[in-house]
């Protein structure tokens, strides 16, 4: 069972690596890029995950984007990122 369950937790650090090294590299490519794009970008990709039917992932992907506005609210920076 715990071995089991280890595998399980590499498994989604391997897929929340891969996510943000997608995001990473969107937000170098453009260039002076701020959070609220990294979200956006972020969230398109869950949506086109969503799109091809891939429902675990998608899910883990919308829990890591609520996550990351939770770490961003709690900033309080104001650069356009809607509340809720």
């Amino acid at each position: 069972f715990v071995l089991g369950k280890l595998a399980e937790l590499e498994g989604e650090l391997e897929l929340a690596a891969i996510y943000f090294d997608k995001a990473s590299c969107i937000l170098r490519r453009r260039r002076g890029g701020n959070f609220v794009g990294l979200l956006r970008a972020l969230e398109a990709y869950a949506n086109c995950l969503h799109l091809s039917g891939r429902k675990d992932e998608t899910a883990l992907l919308e829990g890591e984007i609520a996550t990351l506005k939770g770490f961003h609210a709690l900033t309080g920076l104001d650069d356009g990122l809607q509340k809720g």
